[in-house]
C-alpha cells in the first residue's frame, strides 16, 4: 500500500508544494492575533497538506480497492497532514483558540479521509433504474441549473437575513463571519456539483464548448438569483445593498474562475474559494461601510491575476491541451502495487 501511496504521490504536480510557502510565511507574522484566523489557518492548512500528500484521492476506485485497503493507503498521507496542521496551530498561538484550531484542522482531514474512500458495495438495482432525477422533462435543467438554483436561493436568503442583523452584534469577527458562512458554502456547493463538472459533461457526450457554455451561463444565472434573493431582503430591512452587489459579482467570478481551473488543475480551483473568502468576509460587514473601498482594490487585483491563469486553462482544456484522462491511466505504473 505504501508503494501505491508513493506513486500517487509522485505522479501530482510538483508546484502543489509551492502553495505551502504563505502557510510557513505565518509563522513570522504577528497576524494571529486574531481569533478568526487563528481558527481558519488550521483549516485551509489541513487542506492543502491533505491535498499535497494525496493530490488525487480517487485513485484507490481507479484501482478498485475495498475499503480498508483505502484507509490503509490513505493513512500514509493523513497522518503526516494531521501531524502538520496540529503544530502550525500551536506554532502560531498556545493557547485555547490554538488548540481549537488544531481540533477543527483534525476534523477536516478525517472529513477528507472519509469523503475520499470508496463506496460500499454496489446497490441492487430495481427495474425503474436510479438514474437522475429528471424535472420537467428537461435533462439541462435537472443536470445544470435545478440544484445551483436552489443552492443560491438559499445562501441569497440566509445572507439577506444574516447580514443586516450584523449591525446589532457588538463582536467584529462574528458580525463579519456570520452572513459570509453561506456564501462560502454556496461556493463549495457550486464547486462540487457535478452537473458542472468536466468529467460530467464528457461522460455523456457534451463537447468542451458546450460545458464551458454552461458553465459561464450557470454562474451568471445562479450568481443573479443569489443578488437578488439576498438584495431584495436586505432592501426590506433598510440595509446597505452595496455589498450584496459587490459579494455577487465576486461569487460570479469565483464560480467561473474555479471550474475553468479545474480541468488543468483541481487542487488550484479549490484554492480560489479561500482566496476571495476573506475580503468577502470583511465587504460584508454592515457596521464598516469603509470596507468595500478598502478591499474592492485588493480584491480587483487579485481577480486579474487569478482571471489570466484561469482563461489560459480554460484555453488549453478548449484546443485540447489537457485530457481528462482516467486516473488509472495516471498511475499506470503501479497496476501491480499491493
Amino acid at each position: 500500500m505504501f508503494r501505491l501511496f508513493w506513486h500517487q504521490f509522485k505522479a501530482g504536480p510538483w508546484w502543489r508544494f509551492f502553495v505551502m510557502l504563505p502557510i510557513f510565511g505565518t509563522f513570522f507574522l504577528n497576524i494571529t492575533d486574531s481569533q478568526l484566523v487563528a481558527l481558519t489557518q488550521p483549516v485551509i492548512a489541513a487542506v492543502i497538506w491533505w491535498l499535497v500528500f494525496l493530490p488525487d484521492g480517487d485513485f484507490v476506485q481507479a484501482f478498485g480497492l475495498t475499503r480498508q485497503q483505502a484507509r490503509r493507503t490513505f493513512m500514509f498521507g493523513a497522518v503526516p497532514a494531521v501531524l502538520l496542521t496540529v503544530v502550525t496551530a500551536l506554532i502560531s498561538r498556545q493557547d485555547a483558540i490554538g488548540i481549537l484550531g488544531a481540533g477543527l484542522g483534525i476534523l477536516t482531514v478525517v472529513a477528507f479521509f472519509e469523503n475520499a474512500l470508496p463506496n460500499g458495495e454496489p446497490r441492487a438495482r430495481n427495474q425503474r433504474g436510479a438514474g437522475l432525477r429528471v424535472w420537467g422533462n428537461s435533462l439541462t435543467l435537472s443536470l445544470f441549473w435545478a440544484r445551483p438554483l436552489l443552492w443560491a436561493a438559499g445562501a441569497g436568503a440566509l445572507v439577506g437575513l444574516l447580514y443586516p442583523l450584523g449591525g446589532y452584534i457588538g463582536n467584529e469577527t462574528v458580525r463579519e463571519l456570520i452572513a459570509a458562512v453561506p456564501v462560502i458554502v454556496l461556493w463549495f456547493a457550486l464547486f462540487q456539483e457535478a452537473g458542472l463538472l468536466p468529467a460530467t459533461a464528457r461522460s455523456l457526450g457534451l463537447t468542451r464548448k458546450a460545458w464551458a457554455r454552461q458553465v459561464v451561463l450557470v454562474s451568471l444565472g445562479v450568481s443573479a438569483v443569489f443578488g437578488l434573493v439576498a438584495g431584495s431582503i436586505s432592501l426590506l430591512i433598510d440595509a446597505p445593498l452595496t455589498p450584496i452587489l459587490a459579494t455577487t459579482a465576486i461569487t460570479a467570478f469565483v464560480c467561473l474562475a474555479s471550474h475553468a481551473l479545474m480541468p488543468s488543475s483541481e487542487f488550484f480551483a479549490m484554492v480560489v474559494p479561500f482566496i476571495f473568502f476573506f475580503p468577502t468576509r470583511l465587504m460584508l460587514d454592515v457596521v464598516d461601510q469603509g470596507a468595500i473601498a478598502e478591499e474592492g482594490m485588493a480584491v480587483i487585483g487579485l481577480g486579474g491575476v487569478v482571471l489570466v491563469i484561469a482563461l489560459v486553462s480554460m484555453g488549453l482544456y478548449l484546443t485540447g491541451r489537457v485530457s481528462l484522462a482516467p486516473r488509472s491511466e495516471r498511475f499506470s505504473a503501479v497496476v501491480g502495487a499491493n
